[in-house]
């Protein structure tokens, strides 16, 4: 079996060796080139073959890790992590906006970097089997896949779907047509389903925010970062706490909150984050 090939952009001196003995350790399957520099990444990227994922830091001399991610994306369409001692807001709304895989804030766990690595290497080989899955399928899939079309027209208005699918119609042949309208029946019973359940979900989150609870659509559609911070105590010492965050679209803007404690003690809230995380909650976490 072929290992993924990543490309690692850190200046930070430390940082490769750190890698090379995690690597040693925990034999993991992959195949990693180093790059110091944002300038020295884009020289790699031109002289060597595919990268199948790009791990960069953000602030780097000359070219920055965002220059360096545009000229991937551009050129190669590599998937990318962050990892980066500047977890602003705005990094974070720039990243969700340029669709980056992930953001690991500074300092982070290799392990959960490397299950971050997985998780991408993972999405993009099960990517890669549906495209050509939908290649096969007929000769007009191979210029738009379906995934694509169907994720732009969820985005439309509800008006303009319509239009979109009447559209549609107009273009099939009858035979087409006539097994269309056998799909109507079991269609509306799906949607009738949908339906009742967004509402049920709806009501149960009005109910939720009366006593004080998160509602549980926010949660389930939010992107869950965990992060790691250090603060210094009245006493002078330094501590790490752990954090986890939920991030989501409103509009243009990039919203973020933080999970307190009490948030996580609710079974459902915990089931979901752990559900989207991955794995179960840090205990480092329930002890501060």
């Amino acid at each position: 079996m072929i290992s993924p090939k990543l490309l690692f952009v850190d200046d930070e001196p430390g940082m490769q060796k750190m890698v090379e003995q995690h690597l040693q350790l925990s034999k993991e399957n992959f195949e990693i080139v180093f790059a110091h520099s944002g300038q020295e990444a884009i020289k790699i990227l031109q002289e060597s073959e595919a990268f199948d994922l790009l791990i960069t830091d953000l602030k780097m001399p000359e070219v920055d890790g965002w220059e360096l991610i545009n000229f991937s994306q551009s050129n190669y369409n590599l998937k990318t992590i962050i990892i980066s001692a500047f977890g602003t807001v705005d990094n974070f709304e720039r990243a969700f906006e340029e669709q980056i895989t992930d953001f690991l804030t500074k300092p982070f766990k290799l392990k959960k970097l490397f299950e971050s690595v997985k998780k991408a290497i993972d999405s993009k080989q099960s990517s890669c089997r549906k495209i050509e899955k939908v290649k096969a399928v007929t000769e007009l899939d191979k210029k738009i896949p379906y995934n694509t079309v169907a994720r732009l027209a969820r985005e439309l208005q509800p008006s303009q779907q319509v239009k979109l699918i009447s559209d549609l119609l107009k273009n099939f042949e009858l035979e087409q047509l006539e097994a269309f309208q056998i799909e109507i029946p079991s269609l509306k019973e799906e949607v009738t389903r949908n339906q009742k359940q967004r509402e049920l979900a709806q009501l149960k989150d009005a109910q939720r925010i009366a006593q004080g609870f998160l509602p549980l659509t926010l949660v389930a559609d939010s992107w869950i970062e965990e992060r790691w911070e250090t603060k210094t105590t009245v006493s002078g010492q330094e501590r790490r706490y752990l954090y986890y965050f939920i991030k989501w679209k409103e509009g243009k803007r990039l919203r973020s909150k933080s999970l307190r404690r009490e948030d996580l003690a609710d079974p459902e809230i915990r089931a979901i984050v752990e559900r989207k995380l991955g794995k179960p909650i840090d205990p480092s976490f329930e002890k501060f």
